[in-house]
């Protein structure tokens, strides 16, 4: 394997693993042992209607948030699939219709997931590779991981044929049911299986690492994830769904696609900047995102910049892991009493007749700078104009151009 790729897929691994950690810790300093096991649920789905759809799913709880990690075959390639928490726990009839409708304890109408407007059971749709797999995560509020009147165990999950369009009521228009699991709590489930990974093309537990000498960090991570898994902290196989999703499902190069899509298309910046996370979810070209978006646009005479100043908030679903320097305390302070100087820091001069405006993320808001664009670009492709567009010039820390292209400090 590639030693630049698998640097990269261990320095992910490190990122999960210490997530972990600390997950752990919170939920022990304020939960008994007890409480924690509650908080973790599971998911098998089987193929319905004729189809070949399986799948794996864990609901994890994240305070007031769920971590809803998935892994599909079986599916149409390279298409996207709606996918529901529905009401009752029956999965037997062969159409799935056994489920109920969709799980809407508020009584809501259908609608993006995490926009306040939409079922409990509303969850982003499944997009599927070239040979109909998914690797899916997602991080969603307005449901919990119990028994209570929020609570989905004990409720079903569906994969439908179509994508779901999020506005035709009351399922999306998202097609026939494919595939049913009924959501289990982790122990009456059983611990997903180690070995049934082993069957996948996916499977990556360092074994190329054969004959040669690990290094200190993959040494690490290694014992840090066997010290995991033994106290059955972690899923070894939920570990490789993330690795996977933020080497292909997320990272700077959608919020790239994203910019370029605004640029060449003025109705869909109107409504990126109105209401990102519905635009983004309404254009069908972009996986919806699981979180409340804001999108700022970059002008002559105003110029965002992004921090989050309590600890690292970031739209992880459009740009991917944050730099390490904007979790840095120098950065998140600094940028909001001298963002000139932060910029001067980035190679960055704006006129003195530019007002610069910070914008400070958190935990239910995240922000996403829409650079301008650069002058002599009429014309160009949306791939072409993408190739433009960096991390750090959507953080507000740089500039989109011609020099600047593919260049993050």
């Amino acid at each position: 394997m590639n030693s630049g790729l698998q640097t990269m897929k261990q320095s992910l691994k490190s990122v999960t693993l210490a997530s972990a950690v600390l997950g752990i810790l919170s939920l022990t300093a304020c939960q008994t042992l007890n409480g924690f096991g509650d908080k973790k649920a599971t998911a098998t789905l089987e193929s319905k209607s004729g189809s070949t759809a399986t799948g794996q799913v864990t609901f994890t709880s994240q305070g007031h948030e769920v971590l809803v990690n998935a892994r599909f075959s079986g599916l149409k390639p390279n298409s996207n699939h709606g996918f529901h928490i529905h009401d009752k726990g029956d999965c037997s009839a062969a159409d799935g219709t056994s489920a109920g409708g969709h799980f809407n304890p508020e009584t809501k109408t259908h609608g993006t997931p995490n926009s306040g407007m939409n079922h409990a059971g509303d969850l982003p749709n499944i997009q599927s590779d070239a040979k109909g797999n998914a690797v899916y995560t997602a991080k969603l509020h307005g449901f919990s991981v119990d028994d209570s009147a929020t609570g989905i165990l004990g409720r079903s999950v569906i994969i439908h044929r179509d994508q779901d369009d999020y506005k035709t009521q009351p399922a999306g228009n998202s097609g026939p049911r494919i595939a049913c699991g009924v959501i289990k709590q982790k122990d009456e489930a059983g611990t997903m299986s180690h070995e049934h990974e082993h069957d996948h093309e996916h499977h990556h537990h360092d074994h190329d690492d054969h004959g040669s000498e690990l290094s200190e960090e993959q040494l690490r991570v290694r014992a840090l994830e066997t010290i995991l898994t033994e106290k059955a902290y972690v899923d070894p196989a939920v570990l490789d769904q993330i690795v996977e999703h933020f080497e292909t499902k997320v990272g700077p190069h959608i919020g790239a696609r994203i910019v370029a899509h605004a640029w060449s298309n003025p109705s869909f910046k109107a409504a990126l900047l109105a209401d990102a996370t519905r635009a983004i979810a309404d254009s069908g070209l972009f996986q919806p995102i699981g979180e409340h978006l804001i999108a700022v646009e970059n002008t002559p005479d105003k110029h965002h910049m992004v921090v989050c100043t309590l600890c690292s908030c970031y739209p992880w679903d459009v740009l991917g892991l944050p730099p390490t320097w904007y979790k840095s305390a120098p950065y998140r302070s600094r940028v909001v009493i001298d963002p000139r100087g932060v910029l001067a820091d980035f190679g960055v001069t704006l006129p003195d007749t530019t007002h610069i405006r910070v914008w400070d993320s958190t935990a239910e808001t995240r922000y996403m700078v829409i650079p301008e664009r650069p002058s002599g670009t009429e014309g160009w492709s949306e791939d072409r104009l993408a190739s433009l567009v960096n991390r750090n010039s959507m953080i507000g820390t740089g500039l989109a151009g011609l020099d600047t292209q593919a260049k993050d400090l």
